[in-house]
């Protein structure tokens, strides 16, 4: 499965559905459907994708949004940014202020949504998928893991960028102006 096909599915379980456990049932029942090398090559293209939202600006963002964020709610979080699809999740990667332009955040700023934007059900549909077509339960980590092309370089311990106190709101303002005014005023 190339890039491609992964966010060609993302996007399509978007249009089938917006409910997040619905979406990532449909994921897997998409993945099923083809070669246990597909199954991979989703979760590798998902961690990849999340690795390059490992920022502490996005973490920042989630933070203003969340009222808190820990570390597996940023998890979560750069899986729901995946889940808007390729062209969001590279305007978001590069600007996260720019998550003030989405519908879904403007409506948790303004209280007339109280889900928090989260999906953690992506990071399991690969799992699920490989335990339906292999009938093994941990056996994903070990595929992934033995895939020729991954570095280390694919998957950083660290978020890239400056971290700061996101509880400083002034400092938090200067880098997420336009989140800071919908969440603090």
């Amino acid at each position: 499965m190339e890039i491609n096909e992964f966010w060609d599915l993302i996007e399509q379980s978007r249009a089938a559905t917006k409910d997040s456990e619905d979406r990532a049932s449909w994921l897997a029942a998409r993945l099923v459907e083809g070669p246990v090398a597909d199954v991979v090559d989703f979760d590798v293209h998902r961690q990849r994708l999340s690795n390059r939202a490992f920022r502490w600006p996005l973490w920042g963002a989630a933070y203003l949004i969340g009222g808190g964020c820990s570390d597996d709610g940023f998890d979560y979080f750069r899986a729901w940014v995946i889940g808007l699809g390729p062209d969001v999740f590279e305007r978001v990667i590069a600007d996260p202020d720019s998550l003030a332009d989405l519908v879904e955040v403007r409506e948790l700023a303004a209280e007339s949504a109280d889900d928090y934007p989260e999906w953690e059900d992506l990071l399991n549909v690969p799992h699920r998928a490989y335990e339906l077509l292999t009938g093994q339960v941990d056996g994903l980590w070990d595929a992934v893991e033995a895939r020729q092309d991954l570095d280390d370089a694919d998957f950083s311990p660290n978020p890239v960028g400056d971290e700061w106190d996101f509880d400083d709101a002034e400092e938090t303002a200067r880098r997420l102006p336009r989140l800071s005014w919908l969440f603090r005023g």
